[in-house]
């Protein structure tokens, strides 16, 4: 098994320790799997995050009106790259951004329903062994029998199982359309995962084939019940990472009996007891007094209604202590952990911030921010002129002076031309013809006159200003 894991580090791209492993993407794929119009448990959740962006995960209804997915699903990330012990999970979404519906395949034409509470295992916890979340819908979902979460026992090495989800196919087609994988094989979990690097000890991995299929997906034992939620693994369906519900069996619990009480309904037998007290209801705190509660503020104690975070990590700029960008507009990248926190890397492989005023773009002159329909980013403050993204500029550096051509001298035919200048009278061993001291005497001078010019270009792989929309609206997510 150690063998086996380090093959996941490897796939993963990294050759320093400690090594990273990958959150699982929230369009990815089943590879293999056959459309699943059986096991109407598994729900598909779709993410508005409100910033005109969002994704698609999968997830198991454990009872009538609650949902089990993986925290990554529902909460900020910093990167798609993930160091274990080095990266925590962000602010949580709101609510009313789900939705999530039982349907075989996802249109505008579904059934779905709203979502009244979004609860994470472990509040900004750690993105490796603290990736399980829940969804407490607004409403039962009727007629379709849950799933049972198995809490009493981790599962064995060799033992099978079925994964479930609606990622894509393997090349990119397919989305939105809930498949399953069969006679997919345990390699360890919760105890039996001891010493294994990138795993903790409330998760379990898989074998190939079902590690992006899709995210919150569930593993599911021979007896039909929920093993654990889709977490990470390596790229190409290999090792696939569940955060196992045996490792939550308290928070689950305490999650299905409030659920039950909400819902009007006994509360299931894995719950392990009947329904308790209702909790008190919840105070909507806001400590600054800025309009956002305490529990959504990424800056809880200084007003920010705003909510601007212009490096991304989750904590506002009223209250970063280090809310500087780094200087990578227009700097060339693949995805967007080459252009640093609070930039994106667009469909043409430059990197873009996006911003409000100037202020916002680091680099001082030499960039900007402009507004292209309503979508402001910081570009290259001699795009006008020189192109967008051009290949001599750097961000944060001043652009070199422009080349200056002296005119040419004029040869003056022998006999011709001005008198030679007279010298200064105080110079020494100088004095004028006949002793006398100079009168009004005009000095003509011969003055070169500067051109100043050198060649306007786009240089290689340039991107003009007429051309940035489009490349803003094709942005990697």
């Amino acid at each position: 098994m150690r063998q086996i894991l380090l093959a996941v580090v490897v796939l993963a791209g990294c050759a320093e320790s400690p090594k990273p492993q990958y959150i699982a993407r929230r369009l990815d794929p089943i590879r293999g799997g056959q459309v699943d119009n059986q096991t109407r448990a598994v729900v598909g959740i779709l993410l508005d995050d409100g910033r005109g962006g969002g994704g698609l995960c999968s997830g198991s209804l454990i009872a009538p009106n609650l949902v089990l997915t993986a925290q990554h699903c529902v909460a900020q990330l910093q990167s798609e790259q993930i160091i274990c012990g080095q990266a925590a999970f962000g602010a949580v979404y709101p609510p009313n951004n789900f939705y999530v519906t039982p349907d075989t395949t996802i249109d505008q034409n579904g059934q779905f329903y709203a979502v009244r509470e979004v609860v994470v295992g472990e509040p900004f916890g750690d993105t490796c062994g603290s990736d399980i979340a829940v969804l407490h819908l607004s409403q039962s979902i009727q007629g379709i029998t849950p799933l049972v979460p198995r809490l009493d026992s981790y599962p064995q090495p060799g033992e099978r199982f079925s994964a479930v989800g609606y990622g894509h196919i393997g090349d990119d087609s397919g989305s939105g359309t809930r498949r399953i994988i069969t006679n997919r094989q345990i390699l360890c979990a919760g105890p039996s995962c001891a010493g294994e690097e990138g795993v903790t000890g409330t998760e379990l991995v898989g074998n190939d084939g079902t590690c992006q299929g899709d995210s919150g997906g569930p593993p599911i034992d021979s007896q039909g019940r929920v093993m654990g939620a889709l977490s990470r693994g390596a790229d190409v369906c290999a090792y696939p990472v569940y955060a196992a519900v045996a490792g939550w069996r308290d928070f689950l619990q305490a999650q299905g009996r409030r659920a039950a009480q909400a819902g009007g309904y006994q509360a299931p037998a894995w719950v392990g007891g009947g329904v308790e007290e209702p909790p008190p209801p919840p105070v909507d705190r806001d400590a600054d007094d800025d309009g956002v509660s305490d529990d959504l503020d990424n800056c809880r104690n200084v007003p920010n209604p705003n909510q601007a975070d212009l490096d991304d990590d989750g904590v506002g700029d009223a209250c970063d202590a280090s809310s500087e960008r780094p200087c990578t507009v227009c700097n060339v990248c693949e995805d967007d952990a080459d252009c640093g926190g609070g930039a994106y890397c667009d469909a043409n492989g430059f990197c873009f911030m996006e911003c409000e005023v100037d202020a916002d773009c680091p680099g001082g002159d030499t960039t900007t921010c402009r507004n292209y329909g309503g979508f402001s980013v910081c570009i290259n403050a001699d795009a006008d002129s020189a192109g967008l993204c051009h290949a001599e500029y750097v961000c944060g550096e001043a652009p070199a002076p422009p080349p200056v051509e002296e005119e040419p001298p004029v040869e003056v035919p022998p006999g011709e031309g001005p008198p030679p200048a007279v010298p200064p009278t105080d110079a020494p061993g100088t004095q004028p013809p006949g002793g006398e001291a100079p009168g009004d005497v005009e000095i003509p001078t011969t003055r070169g006159v500067r051109h100043v010019g050198g060649c306007q270009q786009s240089g290689s792989g340039a991107l003009w200003p007429g051309l940035l929309l489009l490349a803003v609206l094709r942005r990697r997510r």
